[in-house]
């Protein structure tokens, strides 16, 4: 199963770490976000990824 999410704020990190810790594939768009709030919610993923020895993958 593969999630799509699009977050709206840095708070929707919690529903990223959610599905991605239930063991479902998550595709997140956060090409609508201002930089100052996409960075952060993407690093939050980059830990999540590296914690879970997973993969991370730009999708354009």
């Amino acid at each position: 199963m593969i999630k799509k999410l699009r977050p709206k704020d840095y708070s929707d990190a919690f529903y990223v770490g959610h599905c991605f810790r239930s063991g479902t594939a998550v595709v997140m768009d956060v090409s609508h976000l201002p930089d100052d709030v996409a960075r952060p919610l993407v690093d939050f993923c980059a830990g999540l990824v590296y914690g879970r020895g997973g993969d991370m993958e730009r999708l354009d």
